[in-house]
């Protein structure tokens, strides 16, 4: 009974917020390209994140699926695996229930909904909502790697290109994004964290380099370094049978960790649901 007691008041003294985790714990989503792709994506990269005691060495996996081309997706990703290494400070500051200067872990599963709302033309945006939960399949949270609770969110983008007949830029981008993420800070009581999330991407592209700054976060109310906040840098070599990528992270606040990222995208078109919306609205337009 003693040993229970403590176990449930060492939990609900964790902080579940990204200042006492690793870098993949909850980390400020990713604000995307506002467009759901016309085939499926297989993604792979590997990102080393450092600085203030934690280096983080991972291999991550994406995947999206176009159930109706440019209007529905099913999206998802996660950390199969990681390194990391901590100095003394850093277990200090986090209060891990087991130390360790070193080790391994895998990720949390993410699963994402993404639907088209409203379709761009000429002179109105685009608009994608999405819903994402969030497993508790990381860990182990003794170690304060990962949460051992689940979260989900829900989120809008707007983006609005703006076509430029120049010799080294074709397109410009602007995506904003708004949203709601709600993750629970312990198992045994069912509290939560509640945070409104936030994002800006801005897009320089031509027909095989997209380059993309951004910046993003999420505002919890418990104000227990829950309030994270980073800027992001991409470049993307497009090519019709493989993206390749290049990604540097930087944490402004709550979020101690510099991040290198690289990896690539592969479309896969025999994977993709061949029904499309478009091509049955022609269909009928042509019909006698």
């Amino acid at each position: 009974m003693l040993t229970s007691g403590f176990s449930l008041f060492a939990q609900q003294n964790v902080k579940y917020s990204p200042l006492y985790f690793g870098p993949n714990a909850l980390p400020v989503p990713e604000v995307t390209n506002g467009k759901i792709p016309e085939c499926t994506q297989i993604g792979f990269s590997t990102d080393y994140s450092f600085g203030f005691g934690d280096k983080t060495l991972a291999w991550r996996l994406d995947a999206e699926i176009p159930l109706l081309p440019k209007f529905i997706a099913i999206k998802a990703w996660m950390v199969v695996h990681e390194f990391y290494w901590l100095t003394p400070e850093v277990n200090a500051k986090r209060k891990p229930d087991t130390i360790v200067s070193s080790g391994w872990s895998t990720g949390d599963f993410y699963a994402q909904t993404r639907f088209t709302i409203l379709r761009e033309t000429k002179f109105r945006p685009q608009i994608i909502g999405s819903i994402t939960i969030k497993t508790a399949t990381g860990g182990p949270v003794e170690r304060r790697r990962y949460f051992d609770t689940p979260a989900y969110a829900f989120d809008v983008s707007i983006a609005k290109s703006f076509p430029i007949n120049t010799k080294f830029l074709t397109d410009i981008r602007l995506v904003g994004d708004v949203g709601f993420l709600c993750w629970e800070t312990s198992k045994s009581v069912n509290t939560q964290n509640d945070a409104g999330m936030y994002g800006f991407n801005f897009i320089l592209s031509n027909s095989f380099l997209t380059f993309e700054n951004q910046i993003g976060g999420y505002w919890g109310r418990l104000n227990n370094g829950d309030r994270p906040l980073t800027y992001r840098t991409k470049l993307t070599y497009n090519h019709k049978y493989l993206d390749i990528f290049f990604q540097y992270q930087y944490g402004i606040m709550d979020f101690p960790y510099h991040q290198i990222r690289l990896g690539f995208v592969v479309p896969i078109k025999v994977l993709t649901p061949r029904y499309s919306i478009e091509k049955k609205e022609e269909s009928k337009r042509v019909r006698p």
